[in-house]
């Protein structure tokens, strides 16, 4: 499956979205394969970070002044967050850059894969927790619900996903949708 999804995006020509006014930014949407099938992983973040507080996110965070480009920010951020080594990163191609209208930023996506088990060695300042969700479930929209949430505008920021006790909206649910797109066809 990993050289199938590496062949979809590196045959689909991503879209960067060049705004000043947004704040850069870039993630790993990492796949393991655990327990015989493969999965995404999602983090949760702590209440102790700047901006949102609990949210279910894909690793990564904002550009630093000494990251020489996107994939050094999402690798930086990965190790940050989660101890993760990046020689350990295998990197199958990028999404197209969604941005956030509530916070402002621009969000390039990095499709990866990481050995399972890992030695994860999270930051909880920065991450309440990890979990895994099946990419058969994501893919069969198993997880996909109609409710809204209705604290948040989500009909602007995407439809949200549940798993277990967690909810996957905003900008998370969007990468997730844009990934899902692309593959579903494998």
């Amino acid at each position: 499956m990993e050289k199938h999804i590496k062949e979809i995006l590196l045959s689909t020509k991503f879209e960067a979205i060049q705004d000043n006014g947004l704040i850069a930014s870039a993630v790993l949407l990492l796949i393991v394969c655990k327990e015989g099938e493969y999965q995404v992983l999602f983090t949760k973040r702590s209440q102790r970070v700047a901006h949102h507080k609990g949210e279910i996110a894909f690793p990564g965070g904002t550009v630093d002044v000494h990251d020489p480009d996107l994939l050094h920010t999402a690798l930086r951020e990965g190790k940050e967050e989660l101890g993760l080594r990046p020689q350990d990163v295998k990197v199958l191609g990028r999404l197209n850059d969604v941005s956030t209208s509530t916070t402002g930023f621009v969000i390039a996506t990095y499709v990866a894969t990481i050995p399972y088990p890992y030695s994860f060695q999270v930051n909880q300042d920065e991450i309440a927790g990890l979990f895994f969700v099946p990419l058969r479930l994501l893919r069969t929209q198993q997880l996909a619900f109609s409710p809204r949430c209705p604290e948040k505008e989500t009909d602007r920021l995407g439809s949200p996903f549940r798993y277990q006790e967690e909810v996957i909206w905003g900008a998370t649910a969007r990468i997730l949708q844009l990934f899902l797109d692309l593959i579903r066809p494998i």
